[in-house]
C-alpha cells in the first residue's frame, strides 16, 4: 500500500506531529509513505525537469525531530487552479503514476472542499481504483464543524493569551486602551476565548456590530473610576461598526475601507467621539501571524498524534466502511468524561455551517465584563 500526505491552507502548530504519527503508523504496517510538498500545488505541478520531485518517500528517521516544530515541513501553498477540473485530473494522474491510492489531507475547510472535489473528479473519470481520502482538521480558527478541536487552535489561543498579558502590563503602566486584533476569520472561538482568559474589557466578534458610542462610554467610565487599563479584543473578521457620530452602520469590508484593519477602523471611529483627554490613549495592535507560529502545546501534540494514528487505522479498515467516500476525523465526546476520534463522511461535514463562537463562551465573556448585569439572563445548558 502506498499513501500520500499533504498539508494545505494556512499552517497550524501540530501539523508536523500529525505527519510524524502517520509516517510511523504506516511504517508499522509496512506501507510506503510519500510526503507531497506544497499542498495541492505540489500534487499537480511537476518541476522544470518534468519529474514529480514534490513527492518524497518518508521514513521514520525523516520525522524523528519534527514533533515539537511549528508550521509544516511539507510546506503549504495557495493554489486557486485546483478549482479547475483539468487540474484535478492532472493530480489524479500524478498519483496514478506513483501508484498512490490513499491520500491524507491535513488542513481546514478549503482543503477539505478540494479533497471532495478531487474525489468527485475521480468518480467522473475513473483514474484511480479504490481511491481513499482521509482528512485531518488542522486550523487555528477551530471552525471545522463536528469536531471539538482542530490541530493548532490550542497553541494559537495560548500564544495570543501570552501576548495579551504582556500588552496588558504596558497598558496598565500608561493607563492606555489597547485594541487587540486576533485571528480566526469568521469564527469567534479565538476572540471570545482570549477575552475570557485575558480579562478583556470588551470583545467584538466577527458577527457583532461595534457600537462606537457604547464602547466610548464604557472606556470613559472605566478610566474615570480608576481602572488602570482597557483591553478590547477585536476579531479580524469584524464586519460592522455603528458610527458614534451619525449612527450609520459601516460595512468595514467595503472596498473603500480596504486599507484599514478592523482594529484601525475601530480606533478611527473612537477618536472621532472621544475628547482630547482620551484620544491619545487608544492604541490598535494586530497580533497577526504570530498566532500561527511557535512550538505546539502539549494538547496539540497529543491531539495531532491521535489524529495521525487514527488516519492510518481508518485507511487500514477502509473495506469495513459501507460507504467508500472521503472521511474526516473528528474529536467528539463519548460519555461524561471521555472523548474519542470518530470518522465522519466528509460531505456531511461540509454541508454544515461554519462554526462561530459557542453561546457558552459568549455568555462567560459577558458575565465577567465589569458592570454587566446578568440577573435575568438565561443560563446556557452547558457552561
Amino acid at each position: 500500500m502506498k499513501i500520500g500526505i499533504l498539508t494545505s491552507g494556512g499552517d497550524a502548530p501540530g501539523m508536523n506531529a500529525a505527519i510524524r504519527a502517520i509516517v510511523r503508523s504506516s511504517n508499522q504496517l509496512e506501507w510506503d509513505t510519500y510526503g507531497i510538498f506544497y499542498g495541492f500545488h505540489g500534487l499537480c505541478e511537476k518541476d522544470i525537469t518534468g519529474s514529480l520531485n514534490n513527492f518524497k518517500e518518508l521514513h521514520p528517521r525523516d520525522v524523528s525531530q519534527v514533533l515539537g516544530r511549528g508550521g509544516t515541513f511539507l510546506k503549504s501553498a495557495r493554489y486557486p487552479k485546483f478549482q479547475c477540473e483539468d487540474t484535478r485530473k492532472t493530480a489524479l494522474q500524478n498519483l496514478h503514476a506513483l501508484e498512490i491510492k490513499c491520500l491524507v489531507i491535513i488542513g481546514g475547510d478549503g482543503s477539505f472542499r478540494g479533497a471532495q472535489a478531487l474525489y468527485q473528479t475521480n468518480l467522473d473519470y475513473e483514474i484511480l481504483n479504490d481511491f481513499r481520502i482521509v482528512c485531518v482538521p488542522a486550523t487555528i480558527d477551530n471552525d471545522i464543524p463536528c469536531t471539538k478541536y482542530s490541530i493548532g487552535a490550542d497553541t494559537a489561543l495560548n500564544t495570543a493569551m501570552e501576548c495579551i498579558d504582556k500588552i496588558r502590563d504596558t497598558a496598565c503602566s500608561h493607563k492606555r486602551v489597547f485594541l487587540v486584533q486576533v485571528m480566526g476569520r469568521d469564527c469567534d472561538y479565538l476572540p471570545y476565548m482570549n477575552g475570557i482568559t485575558s480579562g478583556a474589557h470588551i470583545v467584538l466578534g466577527s458577527h457583532d456590530t461595534a457600537d462606537i458610542r457604547t464602547i466610548s462610554q464604557s472606556i470613559i467610565e472605566g478610566l474615570s473610576v480608576g481602572k488602570d487599563f482597557v483591553v478590547i479584543i477585536i476579531a479580524e473578521g469584524l464586519q460592522k461598526i455603528k458610527s458614534g457620530n451619525s449612527g450609520e452602520i459601516l460595512n468595514i469590508r467595503d472596498e473603500k475601507y480596504s486599507q484599514f484593519t478592523a482594529s484601525e477602523m475601530v480606533r478611527r471611529e473612537l477618536i472621532s467621539t472621544l475628547s482630547e483627554e482620551f484620544k491619545d490613549r487608544i492604541r490598535p495592535i494586530v497580533l497577526g501571524h504570530i498566532q500561527r507560529g511557535g512550538n505546539p502545546s502539549v494538547f496539540d501534540r497529543v491531539l495531532a498524534t491521535r489524529f495521525g494514528v487514527a488516519a492510518i487505522k481508518t485507511l487500514d479498515l477502509w473495506d469495513d466502511q459501507i460507504n467508500k467516500q472521503p472521511v474526516m476525523l473528528a474529536l467528539q465526546n463519548d460519555g461524561e468524561t471521555n472523548d474519542k476520534i470518530v470518522s465522519l463522511l466528509l460531505q456531511q461535514v461540509l454541508d454544515k455551517p461554519t462554526l462561530t463562537a459557542n453561546r457558552k463562551y459568549q455568555f462567560l465573556n459577558q458575565l465577567v465584563i465589569r458592570g454587566v448585569q446578568y440577573t435575568h439572563a438565561k443560563w446556557p445548558e452547558e457552561l
